[in-house]
């Protein structure tokens, strides 16, 4: 998994885009709903590697053909 990649976390209805990295095997996501977030402030989310899945059919922001 790269910075780009859109990404699920597994069993659970979010969806995003990995933005950074952080400390050791875990990633900083942008969450596609914002809605919980205050306004002006950024909807990211920190995971384990492991808790998330790559969406099939894109890689970086780009479809997968």
């Amino acid at each position: 998994m790269d910075i780009g990649d859109r990404v699920k976390v597994i069993d659970q209805e979010i969806v995003g885009t990995i933005i950074r990295y952080d400390v050791g095997n875990k990633v900083v996501i942008l969450d596609d709903d914002d809605s919980w977030q205050e306004e002006d402030c950024e909807p990211s989310l920190t995971y384990h590697k492991s808790d998330l899945e790559l969406l099939e059919g894109e890689e970086n922001g780009k479809e997968i053909n």
